[in-house]
């Protein structure tokens, strides 16, 4: 391997089993590992006021007053992936108002199909934002969001240092910032290390709710530990997004937001004095 050490930006408190094989498994060729995650703000950055950011903070607000704290469903996929099944998003926007869900949809993806109708229904429900573009930190900060749907991706930054080769993948920011604000999930995985990521959230960490019946193509197989094929239509997606939402209303929801928290302690105490990415990354400099 042409490189002195490997920095990389996951978290120990978010995967410390993996992080610990590859650092064996480096450790055989005498190079360091350094793990400098998460790599988010311990506190939301102070922001100049606008219209937009404003529109959130509003909403929000809004939103924990009529319905109280952790209320919102906040869905973002990021700016490459959206479900590939218009017919299952459709029905995600009428299952949330109907369960009086406040949500905001982000479709900052160039595949995202909005259509009229869809608009329509969101911006008719009366506790919905329907946006190409968020203030994710803010949102997630806030006492009012619940919940963070999105696809479970847990790809992160690897930098191979002083070495003849440097790439990086992304998308693992998105849960550190939600997972750093003690926030759960709802995992809707499409493709890649998404549905690995989603069964670590849901079964190891036990801080998400997996969707299963929103699967197509060679998810449509049974996964791994569960002997459950999904029925691959619009009624079943309805039908799990509405038993979802009870499920995040009631004890299992409690369980898997207080095992957020807790692990947002974790992962903010690893930039405290002693801690292991403050720690990794002081070795780094001496190096």
């Amino acid at each position: 391997m042409e490189c002195d050490g490997v920095i990389i930006s996951t978290a120990e408190a978010y995967e410390k089993t993996s992080l610990d094989a590859l650092k064996s498994w480096l450790a055989g060729l005498s190079k360091p590992l350094y793990a400098l995650g998460p790599l988010v703000p311990r506190t939301l950055r102070s922001e100049a006021t606008t219209s937009e950011t404003d529109r959130f903070k509003t909403f929000l607000d809004e939103m924990q007053a009529q319905h109280g704290k952790h209320c919102v469903i906040y869905i973002s996929c990021g700016t490459v992936f959206w479900p590939t099944v218009n017919d299952y998003v459709e029905e995600l926007v009428e299952a949330l108002p109907e369960m009086k869900a406040p949500f905001i949809l982000c479709h900052a993806s160039p595949f995202a199909k909005i259509s009229d109708e869809l608009r329509s229904k969101v911006v008719n429900s009366g506790i919905a934002l329907l946006t190409t573009w968020c203030p994710q930190q803010l949102i997630l900060s806030h006492s009012a969001t619940g919940w963070f749907l999105t696809h479970g991706a847990q790809w992160f930054d690897v930098h191979f240092v002083c070495g003849a080769d440097s790439r990086s993948q992304s998308g693992h920011g998105g849960l550190m910032e939600s997972l750093s604000s003690g926030v759960p999930l709802i995992c809707w995985p499409f493709d890649a290390d998404q549905p690995a990521a989603a069964k670590h959230l849901t079964h190891n960490l036990n801080v998400a709710f997996e969707l299963v019946e929103v699967r197509t193509g060679l998810g449509m197989k049974p996964s791994y530990g569960s002997d459950k094929v999904p029925e691959g239509t619009r009624e079943a997606v309805g039908r799990e997004i509405r038993a979802v939402v009870v499920d995040c209303r009631g004890e299992t929801g409690k369980e898997k937001r207080k095992n957020a928290e807790r692990l947002r302690a974790e992962l903010l105490e690893a930039w405290s004095v002693g801690g292991p990415a403050i720690g990794d990354f002081l070795g780094s400099l001496h190096r």
